[in-house]
């Protein structure tokens, strides 16, 4: 059977009644980490997990949040890519138009973080991607 709690109760629900949550969308918290900070030098890293084989659907939700949040880097990568032992990414430099693309195939998700590590420490200290 279904039931309905109102969310001030303090009741309890039957044991194998059906429960339906309705979620909201929060904002994305990325898109206003530059206006809220009182830090004029903040330096961002988005990160975008896509899901699709299409190279140009991939790149328009790169775009989209480069355009969107305006954040220093975007780390990328795709489910279709990632496989048990291999877990690719591309670091893309929102410089306005995120022209550049510099992507990194390792074999493991240890050698994968250790080399976003490195290349993000080196953009911090002013290097390129």
């Amino acid at each position: 059977p279904k039931s309905t709690l109102p969310a001030s109760s303090a009741g309890k629900l039957e044991s194998g009644s059906e429960v339906s949550l309705k979620l909201t969308q929060n904002p994305k918290i990325v898109d206003s980490i530059k206006s809220m900070s009182s830090n004029p030098e903040i330096r961002v890293a988005a990160f975008k997990l896509t899901n699709t084989s299409d190279l140009a659907t991939r790149e328009r939700a790169i775009r989209h949040l480069a355009t969107r949040a305006k954040p220093d880097l975007i780390v990328h990568n795709d489910l279709h890519d990632i496989e048990v032992g291999r877990h690719p990414f591309s670091l893309w430099h929102s410089n306005g138009d995120s022209s550049l693309k510099s992507s990194i195939e390792l074999k493991s998700r240890v050698d994968s973080a250790r080399e976003l590590a490195a290349r993000v420490d080196e953009w911090l200290s002013g290097g390129s991607v």
